[in-house]
């Protein structure tokens, strides 16, 4: 992202590629599977896991679920694992447990770097862009 920008100009890019990944999510879930958008499979843990998503969006959905619940009341939460639970599901249709799988995929060391990078990119926004990221997100559950 452009560190020309000025605050306003980095929350909209921020909630404008988390809404894109979450609509993307929501419609993929919807359409044919075979026109779906599947990435190359990658092993994990002797699985194949089919992404329908970059891992970068794999990781912003990642780095979302471990700075938001700290921000969020109780019925927030409630919306925002609703919300999140939906895009794994959306991310990776064809994993038994999404959440199993996205620990396993953790392991990897192409994976944990980009998500260094997410983690590192989201940081550098101010806490009250990325509670509003969070807010924004949990009312989408």
């Amino acid at each position: 992202m452009p560190t020309s920008l000025g605050k306003s100009s980095h929350r909209k890019t921020l909630v404008l590629l988390v809404l894109t990944v979450c609509l993307w999510g929501s419609f993929t879930l919807l359409a044919n599977a075979r026109y779906q958008r599947t990435a190359t499979p990658q092993t994990v843990a002797s699985q194949e896991v089919y992404l329908t998503v970059t891992r970068y969006e794999l990781a912003l959905i990642q780095v979302l679920s471990e700075i938001c619940p700290s921000v969020l009341n109780t019925r927030q939460k409630i919306n925002f694992n609703r919300a999140y639970d939906r895009q794994l599901r959306a991310f990776m249709p064809r994993a038994t447990n999404p959440h199993q799988t996205l620990r396993e995929l953790s392991n990897q060391r192409e994976y944990r770097n980009i998500l260094q990078n997410v983690r590192a990119w989201t940081a550098s926004y101010p806490a009250d862009e990325n509670r509003a990221l969070c807010y924004e997100f949990a009312n989408m559950g």
